[in-house]
């Protein structure tokens, strides 16, 4: 039975994708722990893991390879009509020593797997004993800056979708809310489609087409996602994932809230998703193209003067430049808490449901989209058998065929989460009291419960105004 009170808590955490691990922990899995399915182990590794893991899967690729390649040397037969003779004992040596070198490799690279899957298991378990110890499982979660912050949210997603079996992935671009709108950002999808590319090397999966030809169209009055290969890969049967940013900037507190999703081609599902806290610093402010007195926009310092020279000396040295003081900004802390008395989700936990996010206010509002952006990537972490739709972030988004309707829904989308109306994020706890799944089909609603987001986001601390000023920085 689903449990019926849940708390996610992003904190700082270096290594942990946000609302979806527990928190860091000493605790450790036991022989008996139970199995976790290989997409469960990479949600809880952390980047160093990752490439552990990956190294770990090559190895045990490559031993399948040898293995096989074995097999054929093993099983050849003197062919009296061939022109050219094998010498059978010397290919079945060679055979052998094959199948032997690939299932050492199988057997190091399956104990390296193990190990790690041992690590996730004692974080899943460590959540999971204090969710019945207290009533509330506890999450923790990376916070940073742009862009280093991109690597890990990166490197999960990916592995992620490897774990998946996506075998095309193309990558759409990162989006800033604007209200009323989402505004393409070219300078952050660039940044983000290097790291992407970077950490794909190996697999080479992703796409390298643009994003210009990817746009939200109609089929059989039914909304899809458009791209130029899509005829084609229906036809092969390759499964196909969309990865896309979506930036929310508060202006009054100088965070934005940075969620990167994989979106499966078929169905517009979400698939994979990792959430930050971001600070956003002058480099990240620029590329959203924030004016000055948004965020302490920094500026070049003019030169510093050189000192005259001592009476008596000819080796003076130029005076050094002001130092950039260090902009501190606490970790920011938000949880999601959902009551669910009568355990009413447990009805929608079947593939049948397709649940698309909606609000009972505007929809093009910072405050509703930060709620339905947390609660999304809730669902898909803690309920991943509620399959979500990313209908609503996508139609606001991304460029839209002339033809296409903007009511139309996927082909599966049959029931609206329904958010209340959000009207304040400047306050420390927002409550949805009234959350509701609605029917498309039969216009019927049922209310679910009540999730409680409690924000914690510390002011940015600054230094001086003239200490700022001396080193570069304006507010004008």
């Amino acid at each position: 039975m689903m449990r019926k009170y849940l708390t996610l808590v992003l904190a700082g955490c270096c290594g942990w994708p946000l609302f979806g691990h527990a928190a860091q922990t000493t605790t450790t899995a036991s022989a008996a722990a139970p199995a976790i399915s290989d997409v469960e182990t990479v949600r809880y590794l952390s980047s160093a893991d990752l490439t552990l893991w990956k190294e770990a899967a090559k190895k045990i690729s490559d031993g399948e390879g040898k293995v096989s390649d074995g097999k054929f040397y093993q099983s050849r037969t003197e062919d009296p009509t061939s022109i050219v003779k094998l010498d059978i004992a010397d290919t079945h040596k060679k055979g052998d020593a094959m199948v032997k070198e690939g299932n050492a490799l199988i057997k190091d690279g399956k104990a390296e797997q193990d190990k790690l899957r041992k690590i996730a298991i004692a974080k899943r378990d460590a959540a999971h004993q204090q969710a019945a110890a207290t009533g509330a499982a506890s999450f923790g979660a990376p916070t940073g800056q742009w862009p280093e912050a991109i690597h890990d949210m990166s490197a999960s997603i990916l592995a992620e979708l490897d774990e998946e079996k996506y075998t095309k992935l193309y990558f759409g671009g990162v989006y800033a809310f604007e209200e009323p709108k989402y505004e393409a950002k070219p300078e952050l999808s660039a940044q983000l489609h290097d790291q992407l590319r970077l950490l794909d090397q190996e697999k080479n999966l992703l796409s390298t087409q643009s994003t210009d030809g990817i746009k939200l169209a109609q089929e059989n009055n039914k909304l899809i996602v458009s791209y130029p290969a899509r005829s084609t890969e229906a036809l092969n049967g390759t499964k196909s994932a969309l990865i896309v940013g979506e930036v929310l900037y508060e202006t009054h507190n100088g965070y934005a809230a940075f969620a990167l999703r994989a979106i499966d081609l078929s169905n517009l599902h979400v698939v994979a998703s990792q959430v930050m806290m971001l600070s956003v610093e002058p480099i990240m402010a620029k590329m959203l193209g924030l004016p000055a007195f948004r965020v302490m926009a920094r500026r070049e310092a003019p030169p510093a003067p050189v000192a005259a020279a001592p009476a008596g000396t000819s080796d003076a040295k130029p005076a050094s430049k002001s130092a950039a003081p260090v902009v501190t900004v606490p970790t920011p802390v938000v949880t999601v808490n959902l009551q669910d008395p009568n355990d009413t989700l447990a009805s929608f936990k079947n593939s049948s449901f397709v649940f698309r996010l909606a609000s009972s206010g505007h929809a093009d509002t910072l405050e509703n989209r930060f709620a339905a952006l947390v609660v999304k990537a809730y669902f898909h972490d803690q309920l991943p058998q509620v399959t979500i739709s990313d209908q609503d972030f996508l139609t606001m988004a991304l460029p839209t065929d002339t033809d296409a309707d903007a009511a139309a829904s996927p082909a599966d989308v049959n029931t609206a989460w329904v958010l209340p109306n959000v009207t304040d994020l400047n306050v420390p706890s927002i409550d949805l009291d009234s959350l509701t799944a609605r029917d498309l089909n039969k216009n019927a609603a049922v209310k679910i419960g009540k999730i409680t987001i409690t924000r914690n986001l510390p002011k940015v601390s600054l230094p001086p105004a003239d200490e700022l000023r001396a080193a570069g920085y304006s507010s004008k």
